[in-house]
């Protein structure tokens, strides 16, 4: 197809997460780290007469609502109508197929000093507020059946009416895709990360992965991560006296970086357990929510001094022994070194616990 003519045949615009296990040669991944189940998801898609220019696309990150990233189409080396052009010459398309044509990586993240707050990220396509046409469309799978659905102010919207919640049903990818092929060095970033170019004009080459159907997963999916995965459970005394003293579970955290330092493979340490929680109690789902909201916050700070002032008897007043197992939390934060960021802090009385995930910035 000529290059005037190819968005004749472009349906829409979507986000693609192309997923992989992170490596060291990021650019020529292997197999096993690229096709795997849940490792392509894909957004509902926008109609193309609804968006104008594919050249001039805006993607964000937002946490708690502020946007903390920027990317934008503007900056590729291909235009998607030139893409387009390019790669019918040697490949058939179809309908259904898919084109990944990448982004650059946008703005630099701003410093964490307020990483202790509940945090979720999300990427979406830039529109202004009251934008006409631009309608998402989706498949959802619900009651035994497949529906196309479009966005509703209080879910998605069946084509019988019906409205159901984003969290009713499961979210499929919005077409029957075929040959889902994604790019890379098809911006400069890209490109200087692999080459080492101070330069590259759209006379290079790109580079092209095939995800397979097998990695398809739509909105609201989950992206399951390796099982295969070498595991060392290492248990701090955070039950009953005699307890790990503070500052043994802070080295302990040393060590394990040490240790995580010293092979070439990369390393993830989880540390598991409860903060306040009286489980199996008289009081049983009581959860001292200020308590912990100071600690995530030392936590958060990465604050040796602060996290090794607690006392066990104070703390048992105050949070119950269960909250012992904050030892854990200390011992992380030894080994990253790094800011912490709370990504979701619930109370769930249910389980007597508030429910807490949060990561670390490695330095």
């Amino acid at each position: 197809m000529r290059q005037k003519y190819a968005l004749a045949f472009v349906a829409g615009c979507m986000i693609v997460d192309d997923v992989r296990v992170t490596h060291a040669s990021c650019h020529r991944p292997s197999l096993r780290f690229k096709a795997r189940d849940t490792f392509c998801p894909i957004g509902p898609f926008v109609r193309l007469d609804a968006i104008g220019s594919l050249d001039a696309l805006g993607m964000s990150v937002s946490i708690d609502s502020e946007v903390v990233k920027r990317a934008s189409t503007a900056g590729l080396l291909r235009p998607a109508a030139r893409l387009l052009a390019e790669v019918s010459a040697f490949m058939t398309l179809a309908p259904g197929d898919v084109f990944s044509v990448g982004v650059a990586a946008g703005e630099r993240r701003p410093a964490r000093a307020d990483r202790d707050r509940r945090a979720r990220a999300a990427r979406q396509p830039a529109r202004r507020r009251g934008d006409r046409g631009m309608t998402r469309h989706a498949r959802v799978a619900f009651a035994g059946a497949i529906h196309a659905a479009i966005e509703h102010a209080g879910g998605v919207q069946f084509a019988d009416g019906r409205v159901l919640a984003e969290w009713q049903g499961v979210w499929l990818p919005p077409f029957e895709p075929g040959t889902i092929t994604a790019l890379d060095i098809n911006h400069p970033a890209h490109a200087q990360e692999l080459t080492g170019a101070p330069t590259t004009t759209s006379s290079d080459e790109p580079l092209a992965f095939l995800n397979a159907p097998n990695t398809l997963v739509g909105h609201r999916g989950i992206t399951r991560r390796p099982h295969d995965l070498t595991v060392i459970c290492a248990n701090i005394d955070a039950r009953a006296p005699p307890l790990t003293p503070l500052h043994r579970a802070w080295a302990f955290g040393e060590a394990l970086r040490r240790a995580a330092d010293a092979v070439p493979e990369r390393s993830a340490i989880v540390g598991t357990g409860g903060i306040s929680h009286w489980p199996a109690r008289p009081d049983s789902g009581k959860v001292n929510e200020g308590w912990d909201s100071d600690f995530l916050a030392r936590w958060s700070r990465s604050d040796k001094t602060a996290l090794l002032r607690y006392a066990d008897a104070e703390c048992y007043l105050q949070v119950a022994q269960s909250a012992f197992e904050f030892r854990t939390f200390v011992a992380v934060a030894a080994a990253a070194r790094g800011a912490g960021m709370i990504w979701h802090p619930q109370r769930i009385s249910i389980f007597a616990v508030s429910c807490t995930i949060g990561v670390m910035d490695i330095v």
